[in-house]
């Protein structure tokens, strides 16, 4: 197995909820048992998953859902009823033996009336008041606007007990009507299949995925009971929410911005202006904390994969701070990791040293099997009863 495939799965099982104990970068055997806990479901449903039908995403199709589900409650569809005379088919069976001994004629009868019917109208709905629900918690925890827009879904009276999720997904898989079979069902897969989350795309390049590879370890790290997760987006919204932490990844500073701040001292910055010179402005992560922890505001993360050294790591790292001081004071932890880094115990001492000395930054440099020992050393997690990652 190559280094890439097992990032992907270890990263894959991050986000669905299978964590493997081991301390390497190795392979993660696939499980198949019922996942209990899937950080990534929610956000795969409503954010992450196209459904083509609508175009997009559900977080973006709530007038589109909201006019599909009125239009279907509006539609003629056929049922068996009783009637006085015959209309439409009659169920000739059924009709004698309901006729029997009745004083008048009693005619089985399967004509189309208005409205959604039956099993169909009770999952659509059921549908739709726990959707607008399940997208009203997950904008707020992650501080999205218009967290109330799915509430303008036209939806019944609250219902005591869990929803019946397995139901409503049986009913719209056999219904006739394309949304029922092409939304709602194909939404409620997410959470009852768990093959359909190994659908979650990653990126193949080995640079990037170690990227993320070390995001992951470090949230892990910091947040390993989170309940929900929100994953990358777009380039302008590049970000991972777990728990407290707001990951950002491959996130631009402007290059403006880092002409402006990032510590090109005299005209050097006029010059390379002039010139056209590129300098640095992506950041690889930026973990930021809602709240302080342990006297820091966050990590900045500049990750070398390959064959690359610690120094390689510098000058980024170097930038990239002073243009982030300039919007966001406060203490990071400046950090350096090279996929063929390590950190001796010695270097350990040097970084809790520096946590000691002051409230000035704490620069770190090791390997990615170190995370965990980095952080301690920082007082970012407890030594009791935690396992570096």
């Amino acid at each position: 197995m190559t280094d890439e495939v097992a990032w992907q799965r270890e990263l894959r099982d991050w986000l669905l909820g299978r964590l493997s104990k081991q301390k390497s970068a190795g392979g993660i055997e696939p499980q198949t048992e019922h996942l209990t806990h899937r950080p990534i479901a929610l956000w795969w449903m409503l954010e992450g998953k196209r459904y083509p039908y609508l175009g997009g995403v559900l977080a973006e199709s709530w007038a589109s859902v909201g006019a599909q589900i009125r239009a279907l409650l509006a539609t003629y569809n056929a049922e068996w009823q009783e009637s006085e005379r015959p209309l439409g088919e009659v169920d000739w069976a059924r009709t004698m033996a309901r006729t029997a001994g009745s004083s008048r004629p009693v005619y089985v009868c399967r004509a189309s009336r208005a409205g959604l019917l039956g099993e169909e109208r009770a999952a659509l709905l059921g549908w739709a008041g726990w959707i607008a629900g399940e997208w009203r918690l997950h904008a707020t925890e992650f501080g999205l606007p218009d967290s109330e827009a799915a509430d303008q879904l036209p939806v019944p009276a609250s219902v005591l007990g869990p929803p019946p999720l397995q139901r409503w997904a049986h009913v719209a898989r056999r219904s006739r009507w394309p949304f029922l079979r092409l939304v709602v069902a194909e939404s409620l897969r997410v959470l009852l299949e768990p093959q359909e989350l190994d659908k979650l795309p990653l990126p193949a390049d080995r640079a990037t995925l170690f990227e993320l590879l070390c995001l992951k370890r470090i949230a892990h790290a910091l947040a390993p009971e989170a309940s929900r997760m929100r994953w990358l987006t777009s380039a302008e919204d590049n970000e991972v929410h777990v728990g407290q932490l707001r990951c950002q990844f491959q996130r631009s500073l402007g290059r403006e911005q880092v002409l402006a701040h990032g510590g090109y001292e005299g005209d050097l910055a006029a010059v390379l202006r002039g010139f056209g010179v590129a300098v640095p402005a992506r950041t690889d992560v930026w973990v930021r904390f809602r709240t302080p922890i342990n006297g820091f505001d966050g990590i900045l993360v500049e990750a070398k994969s390959g064959s690359q050294e610690y120094g390689a790591a510098v000058e980024q790292l170097r930038v990239y701070r002073n243009t982030i001081r300039a919007g966001t004071p406060g203490r990071l932890v400046v950090w350096g990791i090279t996929e063929a880094g390590s950190l001796a115990a010695e270097k350990e001492h040097l970084v809790r040293r520096q946590v000691e000395d002051g409230d000035s930054d704490v620069w770190a440099f090791s390997g990615p099997h170190d995370v965990g020992r980095v952080l301690m050393a920082c007082g970012l997690m407890p030594v009791v009863n935690s396992e570096p990652v």
